[in-house]
């Protein structure tokens, strides 16, 4: 008896860890297989009584030391969370702020990184108590593992004008956010104590959690509380609608709080404090089926803006992120059950973007196969995964790494899952290496694959990288190198999945952000189909020009009259101009936002039509054309937008210029160096390659200056210089141009002939053409002047395009031709090269075109 009380002593005390300080108190844990667990220690004060609907308190301390070897209950839900029995699990309680810690350090001094795991659940349910999300597998690979309880459904996210009132801040609900924001603010005060690195937090979740993850990302609040950012199926990168979608779940304070009084008046409650007085299970009751109660919402405070909008504006916390999504999310959310149904429902939701969509997420003739399901997938992830991963990589400093996760089984020809992917929440058990989760279907590679995800994730935690010894290397995904690690055994790089259907949601996610997308999602907003429709199909394309007197808003209203005779209502964008006309092209954008032009006014530069939709082709110099096609020049640090296609090059010449003022007596650009003259030298109009100029004459701006002289492009400049090189075309009031008309008219210039070999070079360089000013062309220009020329407006559009309307647009162009002579640019339609565009290829409908009349072979 007394050696059974021995041994069974010994190992009680065995199995429990030494006491740890934390803020409240002394806390036990147990030592398990060579770590040291915590389960269950408060990092906040029960959220109960006059405290359920308030920011988390700090803890109440404690006396003697606080065993933490059980999970606290999780927070109450409408149900058992994760799918447990009745009787399973720690049960549920409004007391629910506690964390639990697996260590595999020996000593406080280690400092390991700290991988912090976020729950899903659609903010409505979860726990940490669940058995997938034990954290002893990947402590075990060196990081402290955390993970944190925070508040679901209207106990955590509920907003009410009399909540917002009693608010020092004047804002209710995000209470659940503020539990996770509490949660890292006590991880980075204690978590040094049980050998983890305060300056080295990774946050991760899935669902609600990867969710919440680009929201703590986006919160002034959570600034400096952690150092990377892993997100699994998540991402909140949608406008606000009022009642939340998928892909667009937020709403602003002020629709969350006419919800949540409604719901209160309806409930019975006709103030706060009677809302406070109602039972947990009241309120679960209460609120079950009530949209825009149980979601985190735009408050102004904890979520300052749309997320999209703070992220384009630079405004997030900076960290390494890894995120990204599962091939079949869409088989996890009830997807329609006919393609009838599928398309009624994309009709609504999607109004005017509803037949791109189709096209590139298509049903079948009598299934919604998972071409189908993918809309959902990314309307819901994907697209936010993308929206992310790119404005991070453009915007911020740190990595971003970028994956999608496909491993399931292969399922054989006709059965019922045939053509399955991988569904919602399929990933967690392999980056928990939980591989025994009930009802998993296994596949071959699953142990070497989770072992790796296991890995990589951890790294992460370490390095802000995944990459690591025996692992395929995971390169970092940028715009101009968009690679994604698909994570299917074995794990490999590839190309974004579905990207252009990402494309036409990333158009449609635009428009709603315009005042038409917001009235369209407002309650009682008449049907989308009530504007216009614009689109090929429905004869009313849009066109990407600029403004009137430019050339490509002169090209857009000639191709305008021209395509009337035809039966088409082109509509055109006039603000769709610079270095970002190929982008909208490209990916179908749609208009931008309207933005007064210092020089050109608003009759001539107008605001667009109200209802535009996705930009079908446009107008634009041949070599930003050619530049967006290749990935060179201003898109040198983007994908090559090899979906570019010519319909027709319309020529009107862009020269090159250079001139002296008559006064200073140069008649070549050797004398300034030469005789070390003092020179001003102005730069004036566009395509002038000047700085291949200056350098053949050695005219560095140190060397000009040393002499006395400058370079620039000032209005003090306009008025002051002895040299101007530009670009231009002919006479013409488009303000790129305009600067030559006004300088020859005020000033005495000789125009300089520039040295054989020079224009040889700078033909070749700039891949430009040999040329002639002509006599006339502007005043001073009294002999024909060599030099090189950039030739070339050209019509385009993508290689998505109908055959039938690329041949109707090339078809048009040809027969109205005469139009052309009523531009004020000096247009010109040449059959000899209205078909080509360097290596740009051109539209096979265009083609048909052009050889039927014989204009090529």
């Amino acid at each position: 008896m007394w050696k059974a009380f021995i041994g069974g002593f010994l190992f009680a005390w065995a199995s429990l860890a030494a006491p740890v300080k934390v803020e409240g108190g002394l806390v036990e844990g147990t030592l398990e297989d060579g770590l040291t667990v915590y389960r269950g220690i408060p990092f906040a004060a029960p959220p109960v009584g006059e405290l359920r609907w308030r920011a988390p308190e700090p803890v109440v301390k404690w006396d003697g030391v606080k065993r933490a070897d059980k999970f606290a209950p999780a927070c109450m839900q409408g149900g058992p969370p994760g799918g447990a029995g009745a009787n399973e699990g720690p049960g549920m309680s409004e007391d629910c702020l506690y964390l639990n810690i697996w260590t595999p350090a020996k000593s406080a001094r280690e400092r390991l990184p700290v991988l912090v795991w976020i729950y899903g659940g659609g903010f409505a349910g979860g726990a940490t108590s669940i058995p997938t999300y034990s954290g002893e597998k990947l402590a075990k690979r060196g990081v402290v593992f955390v993970s944190i309880a925070y508040r679901v459904g209207p106990f955590g996210f509920l907003a009410h004008p009399g909540l917002s009132a009693e608010s020092k801040l004047k804002v209710s609900g995000n209470y659940g956010l503020l539990d996770m924001i509490a949660a890292l603010q006590w991880i980075q005060k204690n978590i040094a104590a049980f050998g983890g690195d305060p300056r080295r937090v990774t946050i991760f979740g899935e669902s609600a959690g990867g969710i919440a993850v680009s929201m703590l990302c986006a919160s002034p609040l959570a600034k400096g509380l952690f150092h990377g950012a892993i997100s699994q199926s998540g991402g909140s990168f949608g406008p606000p609608r009022p009642g939340g979608m998928p892909g667009e779940n937020m709403q602003r304070l002020a629709d969350a709080e006419r919800a949540g009084e409604a719901y209160a008046m309806g409930a019975g409650a006709s103030s706060v404090a009677e809302l406070r007085k109602m039972s947990a299970e009241q309120i679960l009751t209460t609120t079950r089926g009530q949209r825009g109660l149980s979601w985190p919402i735009i408050d102004g405070r904890v979520i300052p803006d749309d997320q999209y909008k703070l992220y384009e504006a630079g405004r997030y916390n900076d960290t390494p992120i890894l995120v990204g999504y599962n091939s079949d999310e869409g088989l996890s959310f009830s997807p329609p059950k006919t393609p009838q149904a599928y398309i009624e429902s994309v009709r609504r939701r999607y109004g005017p973007f509803a037949d791109k969509l189709l096209k590139v997420y298509p049903a079948g003739e009598t299934t919604v196969p998972k071409t189908a399901r993918d809309l959902t997938r990314d309307a819901a992830f994907g697209w936010h995964t993308w929206a992310w991963a790119r404005l991070h990589s453009r915007a911020g400093k740190s990595k971003v790494f970028y994956y999608y996760f496909d491993q399931h089984p292969e399922y054989p020809a006709g059965s019922p899952r045939e053509g399955q992917g991988t569904p919602h929440g399929a990933d967690v058990p392999f980056v928990f290496e939980h591989l025994n989760a009930p009802n998993r279907q296994a596949a071959p590679g699953d142990e070497e694959l989770s072992a790796a995800m296991a890995a990589y994730w951890t790294n992460f935690a370490k390095r802000g990288d995944p990459n690591g010894e025996g692992l395929p290397q995971w390169p970092v995904f940028s715009e101009s190198n968009p690679v994604v690690m698909h994570l299917k055994h074995p794990p490999r790089t590839g190309p974004v999945p579905s990207e252009d259907g990402l494309k036409v949601l990333d158009a449609y996610f635009a428009w709603r952000r315009t005042p038409e997308g917001e009235a369209f999602v407002q309650p009682g907003a008449p049907p989308a189909e009530s504007t216009p429709r614009t689109g090929i199909a429905v004869k009313r394309p849009v066109f990407g020009g600029a403004c009137k007197i430019c050339p490509w808003g002169a090209m857009a209203e000639f191709v305008r009259a021209a395509m009337k005779p035809y039966g088409y209502d082109v509509q055109i964008c006039y603000n769709c101009n610079a270095a970002d006309a190929p982008r909208i092209v490209s990916e179908a954008r749609l208009p931008p936002p309207y933005k007064p032009d210092p020089v050109v006014p608003e009759i001539l530069a107008p605001r667009n039509a109200p209802g535009l939709g996705p930009v079908d082709f446009g107008a634009v110099a041949i070599q930003f054309l050619r530049n967006a096609y290749k990935g060179a020049g201003p898109y040198s640090k983007e994908k090559p937008r090899a979906n570019l296609r010519l319909i027709a090059n319309i020529q009107d010449p862009s020269y090159t210029l250079v001139a002296a003022r008559a006064e200073t007596g140069i008649t070549d650009l050797a004398q300034i160096r030469q005789k070390r003259w003092p020179v001003r030298i102005l730069l004036a109009g566009i395509g002038s390659s000047s700085s291949s100029i200056l350098a053949y004459y050695g005219l560095t701006r140190e060397a000009v200056e040393a002499a006395g002289g400058r370079i620039g492009n000032t209005p003090e400049d306009r008025q002051n210089f002895d040299v101007v090189i530009g670009g231009a075309g002919a006479m013409s009031t488009a303000p790129e141009w305009r600067i030559w008309i006004d300088l020859t008219e005020k000033f005495d210039l000789n125009f300089i002939e520039l040295p054989e070999d020079l224009l040889a070079k700078l033909a070749e360089e700039g891949e430009q053409e040999r040329g002639i000013i002509p006599v006339g062309l502007y005043r001073g220009v009294v002999r024909p002047v060599p030099t090189v020329v950039r030739s070339g407006t050209v019509v385009y559009g993508r290689d998505d395009m109908p055959d039938d309307f690329a041949y109707a647009v090339a078809k048009a162009l040809d027969e109205q031709q005469h139009l052309l002579q009523w531009k004020h640019i000096h247009f010109s339609y040449n059959v000899h090269n209205v078909w080509k565009a360097y290596e740009v290829p051109l539209h096979p409908g265009a083609a048909r075109y052009y050889k039927e009349r014989g204009y090529m072979k």
